[in-house]
């Protein structure tokens, strides 16, 4: 496997170089306490001098310490200027690593700060490998790492020294990994994940990358195949559940080497150690599977969304059907009322005020009169309006609507991953 890269070479390298100050900045970082101003004084060469005040100041932003002959000229500049010499007299040439030990230790101490020692080194390595067990990103150990260090007060080495320590704390937790992997994994589990790298008779597409992606499809073909795949899931996260246990990986473990997974080829993956492989596929498995049960539910609520408004459409559609055969029936109820009501009461009254009828030809008159009226369209209007108040339809609507939502959730063709 190829070395991890956890700072790329410009990142490494503006760590390890001195920072660089604009004007504002140089002026501040050289406003340096008046006992180090003291120290320098007592320098015995004007380049001890300079030398010394230019640590002081780089070590007042950065904690750290630089090679003399990665100091900017500004700085040497403006630490000559403090003591009244010029840059000239600067020439790491004339600084000898000792002198720069020795000078290293009066920072120090003057900062109460401790060096990058055996201790600190072993406090370290203890922190590194609790931010292993939480599976921050490299580059993020790398951070707190240095932010551990000051902190504590204690001098920020050079960034190969912090690389080597995270790799170490990386790599050993992978090997502690193994370990339980290969303890706690059974004969039919190991089959199983390994069966995650092989192809189905009837695809040319591994079987993990079957489950990788999630349909966000409302189709009901594809919901199908949604169900499908969170069948397979979970058949394989139950099987994988002791594993899962040993490892303990917790939420941001899982994420951690599923998304390993999702970005690496498979021939990437195939290139790992076995059980390094299976401690990735078991943490993708588990991640696929609360992923799709998330999806699902997303889904459901975006199928049960896209039904409640067509039903309303429908149902809408129904009420103006329905609307426009009750203004029908209302129009002939109007004609009906205007012939065998009001038409039989214009018949009555003709017939009550007849000159040359008796009052009983009169009263079997009217009688035979009221025997022909017609009410029949009168009584389809009530019984319609009755049924619209009760608003059945929307219930048929419904109803039809639920019988094709069934069927998403009924007998579904098998993805075959597993």
């Amino acid at each position: 496997m190829p070395r991890m890269q956890i700072l790329s070479s410009s990142e490494q390298g503006a760590f390890d170089d001195p920072p660089v100050f604009d004007f504002r900045e140089r002026k501040r970082c050289f406003d340096l306490p008046k006992p180090l101003l003291d120290i320098a004084t007592e320098l015995r060469s004007p380049a001890s001098q300079i030398g010394f005040l230019v640590m002081c100041a780089y070590f007042k932003v950065a904690k750290k310490f630089y090679n003399s002959r990665d100091f900017h000229s500004p700085d040497i500049e403006a630490a000559a200027k403090l003591l009244g010499l010029t840059g000239s007299e600067f020439s790491p040439a004339t600084y000898p690593k000792q002198t720069r030990a020795r000078y290293r230790k009066l920072i120090l101490d003057f900062y109460g700060f401790m060096p990058f020692g055996r201790k600190a080194r072993k406090d370290l390595i203890a922190e590194i490998a609790t931010m292993a067990r939480t599976y921050l990103k490299p580059r993020l150990i790398f951070d707190r790492c240095v932010d551990y260090l000051i902190q504590r007060r204690v001098q920020v080495p050079k960034s190969g020294v912090l690389l080597e320590l995270i790799r170490s704390g990386l790599q050993a937790r992978k090997v502690e990994l193994i370990a339980l992997m290969d303890v706690h994994l059974t004969d039919d589990a190991r089959a199983l994940l390994d069966e995650l790298f092989t192809t189905p008779d009837d695809q040319n597409r591994y079987r993990l990358t079957l489950l990788k992606k999630l349909s966000q499809s409302a189709r009901p073909t594809k919901i199908k195949e949604a169900i499908a795949d969170f069948g397979t899931l979970a058949d394989l996260h139950n099987q994988l559940s002791d594993p899962l246990s040993a490892l303990d990986l917790g939420a941001a473990g899982i994420r951690y080497f599923a998304g390993s997974v999702q970005r690496s080829r498979l021939f990437q993956l195939k290139q790992r150690a076995d059980n390094d492989r299976r401690i990735h596929a078991t943490a993708f498995v588990a991640h696929q599977f609360y992923r799709t049960q998330d999806n699902l539910i997303d889904l459901w609520l975006s199928v049960m969304a896209s039904f409640h408004a067509k039903a309303t459409r429908d149902h809408n559609d129904r009420l103006l059907e329905n609307r426009a055969a009750q203004q029908k029936q209302i129009k002939s109820v109007i004609n009906d009322l205007d012939t065998s009501v009001f038409g039989l009461l214009r018949d009555i009254r003709g017939v009550t005020e007849a000159d040359g009828m008796s009052d009983t030809q009169k009263v079997s008159t009217i009688q035979a009169l009221l025997d022909k009226s017609r009410s029949g369209a009168f009584e389809q209007l009530k019984d319609d309006l009755s049924a619209t108040a009760r608003d059945e339809c929307w219930f048929d609507v419904l109803e039809a609507g639920s019988l094709r939502l069934k069927k998403l959730t009924q007998s579904h063709p098998s993805r075959d991953h597993v």
